[in-house]
């Protein structure tokens, strides 16, 4: 192998797909040196399943012959398995508009035609670090919004919200609107089922009613905790989520 051997990461599985054989036994045998273990799939129904099982750190797909059609294999590995980034290896003569349209189709890292194994790796490593940093992350703010969701008490006894000896009082309507969003936690709820399940009757109609009073309601578990304002996030163009860990997703 070119140059100093890279140092290991602990056993990782990678899903090649669309490699030719040489390739692939290239890829494996450095990939094996470094503990690394490949899979390679011919079919996309086998690599979608393979991806859905959660068992793989990273994906490498060879974009160089694909159809036209081809790119939808990115944004279908997305959305079936969000977590894994993808690496495409794409062909000499596409050049930068080749790369782009493999970026736009949702790959993380490219690599063009012909390539040095080594730099591959090298490519392959900085992937699966910044992998595991993410989801290390993940678990760190996992853990504290499980730990401070469990001490969270949301109106035991009238409109307040309340950590050990701290309580804050909402209003009528900031606390139905937390109340919702804690019955459905970690569901998206949209900003029009919030305003149809807080002001039903009322002749209120703008979705900036919903925005506002999520504001003071960030602003008031600020005061009872700093991280608490987080729990209750925002997905752009959808609507509110209240992250609460240990609750069952649906």
């Amino acid at each position: 192998m070119e140059g100093t051997m890279i140092a290991t990461i602990k056993a990782p599985k990678i899903l090649l797909f669309g490699f030719s054989k040489p390739l692939f036994q290239a890829v494996d045998y450095f990939s094996a040196m470094l503990g690394w273990r490949v899979t390679a799939d011919c079919s996309r129904a086998k690599c979608m399943e393979k991806a859905r099982s959660g068992e793989y750190a990273l994906a490498l797909i060879d974009a160089s012959k694909f159809r036209e059609d081809g790119w939808r294999l990115f944004a279908t590995l997305k959305r079936t398995a969000p977590n894994i980034p993808i690496i495409a290896v794409t062909s000499k003569q596409g050049g930068v508009e080749e790369r782009l349209t493999a970026f736009e189709a949702g790959a993380d890292d490219c690599v063009s035609k012909p390539f040095s194994c080594r730099e591959l790796l090298y490519r392959m490593k900085g992937m699966l670090e910044r992998a595991v940093e993410v989801r290390e992350q993940a678990e760190i703010v996992r853990r504290r919004y499980s730990l401070l969701r469990s001490r969270l008490e949301i109106g035991r006894n009238g409109p307040f919200i309340r950590i050990a000896h701290f309580s804050v009082r909402l209003s009528s309507c900031e606390f139905k609107l937390i109340k919702y969003l804690a019955d459905r936690s970690n569901r998206i709820v949209s900003r029009e089922e919030l305003l149809k399940a807080v002001w039903p009757t009322s002749s209120v109609s703008y979705c900036r009613t919903v925005d506002t009073n999520i504001k003071r309601i960030r602003e008031k578990l600020k005061q009872l905790q700093p991280e608490l304002a987080g729990i209750i996030r925002t997905e752009r163009g959808r609507g509110y989520c209240l992250m609460d860990p240990a609750a069952e997703t649906g």
